[in-house]
């Protein structure tokens, strides 16, 4: 099955360029071909290792040709080992290294068969044009990425960020095995889908950068988008019905709520925000209010004692969720790995913002002549449960005062 439904949504190749129909419309398009890649794209400047000395050949003289010879430096290697000989010609700080490792421990493993669960299985559709030094190490991908992993943790944040793609997803589990051992402080898996074949991809810090929070866009992109909840503003003032008013009417309700709230798209008849709650701060109301009113009358605001009382009762008010939050993990957590242990948090508020209740994207659009109200769930331990009942909260206060 073809994977490309499952690229990242910025991958350049996601949809694939109509050549035939570029050759019809320019003529000197079907003499010559040029793709805008590698340095040029992003204009980076990067240092590349290699062990084979044709290839090393075929690279300086792609690099000549396309006169990148200031961003690009080839390295010629020995092998024993992977990023020590870098720093030994360019030393500094990198932001970012990257490896495509061998994938096989022997040249038996090259034939599409050697694994194979029947023999009647297909021939692989893409042709096999690599050099055995490319694809065959000793140990495999497990032995040469745990030799780049221990040479990272010797070199530590002179790079900001490791990465390696992964050939085979059964070697994910002692790889990360061992990078937890190594005490990074952050690790991250993803995956690469493109034509008929997927790859995994690795990524490690010991910077104070936790990897975890990249979101799982391949994850969405497989899963079903959820069906949104929809609600339509009522018309109360006819001179403040608009996107603008309603907007900036949300950013106060969610302010009140004491939920994050970031706009990420504001064009003619559309905001759209991203909301995030650590805590259910929308439900029991009227309760919260009542308690407030009795302690109030029980003359306890004078005092140091009802201060701290309204304190704790705001506190618990909004810490009101079922469960405490937990930074536990266990060790078969695919998802990555954060170490807490180099995390300084002294505050509440932040100690409990490492599990979310609610995220949800939240729309204001213009439907006809009305202002429509879209919600959709995006993760949260407060299930689609909790975006119906903020949904009712929004509801109840549009309804009750004027915009």
């Amino acid at each position: 099955m073809s994977m490309n439904q499952y690229m990242h949504p910025r991958n350049i190749y996601k949809q694939a360029p109509n050549f035939k129909q570029l050759a019809v419309e320019y003529p000197e398009f079907r003499k010559y071909v040029s793709q805008d890649i590698s340095a040029r794209k992003c204009n980076w400047s990067m240092v590349a290792t290699e062990i084979d000395t044709d290839s090393i050949n075929y690279a300086t003289s792609n690099v000549k040709r396309n006169s990148l010879e200031n961003q690009i430096k080839l390295v010629g290697v020995k092998g024993t080992t992977l990023l020590e000989e870098v720093f030994d010609i360019w030393p500094g700080v990198y932001d970012f290294c990257m490896c495509n490792p061998p994938f096989f421990s022997t040249t038996q493993e090259l034939h599409p068969f050697f694994k194979a669960r029947k023999q009647s299985r297909p021939h692989p559709k893409n042709a096999f044009c690599a050099s055995t030094d490319e694809v065959v190490a000793k140990g495999g991908e497990v032995e040469y990425i745990t030799k780049l992993i221990n040479e990272s943790k010797a070199l530590g944040t002179k790079i900001k960020i490791y990465t390696t793609m992964v050939g085979h997803k059964s070697n994910l589990p002692p790889l990360k095995k061992l990078l937890r051992e190594v005490d990074v402080v952050s690790f991250k898996q993803t995956e690469f889908c493109q034509g008929n074949t997927t790859r995994w991809g690795l990524a490690w810090t010991f910077h104070d950068i936790d990897l975890t929070k990249i979101p799982d866009l391949l994850v969405a992109a497989k899963q079903k988008l959820p069906k949104p909840l929809f609600y339509e503003i009522p018309r109360v003032d006819e001179a403040g019905y608009k996107i603008s008013a309603v907007s900036d009417k949300l950013v106060k309700i969610f302010k009140e709520l004491q939920m994050d709230c970031q706009e990420i798209k504001h064009v003619k008849n559309l905001v759209e925000f991203v909301v995030t709650a650590y805590a259910n701060t929308w439900s029991h109301q009227r309760r919260k209010r009542r308690e407030k009113l009795r302690l109030s009358g029980d003359n306890l605001d004078s005092s140091p004692e009802g201060n701290d009382i309204h304190k704790t009762c705001d506190k618990m008010a909004e810490l009101e969720v079922e469960g405490s939050p937990s930074n536990k993990r266990t060790l078969d957590d695919d998802s990555g790995f954060y170490n807490a242990k180099k995390k300084r948090k002294t505050d509440l508020d932040e100690c409990i913002s490492s599990k979310i209740y609610l995220k949800a994207k939240i729309s204001l659009m213009k439907v006809e002549s009305s202002i429509g109200l879209e919600l959709v769930f995006y993760e949260g331990s407060g299930t689609k449960e909790a975006l119906h009942q903020v949904l009712q909260y929004l509801k109840n206060n549009f309804a009750q005062k004027e915009l």
